[in-house]
């Protein structure tokens, strides 16, 4: 650009001008694409991130949920081991009062001190400390082996072969086929099948 004493050439200029003019058109295109990408990364940024809050709500509602659910079946068991604890009490009052019967009739038999036994650890699990679950799992540890198969042919083949075994019971024949009097309401109250 050649610059006159006086004054610079107007159409030296208007080029300068002109050329600044695209270079900065230029720069300033590329600047708008670069704004416009990044505020479509911003809106779908935001739109996971709002995903990402709806989940972490869903995921703390869910949770949530669970615990209430999970609190509310422990009660339920708590509950129900309560109430079979209790059951598990009353019948063995009512199996007192029906083995007293039976130990005063057969207070050798082996079933009857096997019993005793059995008696024994229920009352140590259920008047000892413990929640109502520890007590009847004590319970239900009690009680294995206690049960054991009952095979009829094989009692009456060893009644005819005439083994006698200390489990063995004996039968009074005289007993069986005149009973006496049979007072079924007081039989049925010792059973337990009535209330005293």
């Amino acid at each position: 650009m050649k610059i006159n004493k006086i004054k610079y050439n107007k159409e030296e200029v208007l080029d300068l001008m002109d050329e600044q003019k695209n270079d900065y058109e230029i720069i300033i295109g590329e600047q708008k694409s670069v704004i416009q990408r990044l505020k479509a990364d911003i809106r779908k940024l935001s739109a996971e991130l709002e995903s990402y809050k709806n989940r972490e709500n869903l995921i703390m509602l869910t949770l949530r949920s669970s615990e209430e659910k999970a609190e509310e079946i422990r009660r339920q068991s708590e509950l129900e081991y309560a109430a079979e604890l209790r059951r598990m009490s009353e019948l063995k009052a009512r199996w007192n009062g029906l083995f007293a019967g039976i130990e005063k009739k057969f207070p050798h038999h082996f079933a009857v001190r096997k019993s005793e036994t059995l008696l024994k650890r229920i009352d140590e699990i259920l008047g000892g400390n413990g929640t109502a679950k520890e007590k009847f799992n004590g319970l239900s540890d009690a009680l294995k082996g206690y049960s054991a198969p009952f095979d009829p042919k094989e009692k009456v083949e060893r009644y005819l072969d005439g083994v006698e075994e200390e489990t063995a019971c004996t039968i009074d024949l005289n007993e069986v086929l005149n009973p006496g009097e049979l007072d079924l309401e007081e039989l049925c109250k010792e059973m337990g099948l009535m209330e005293k």
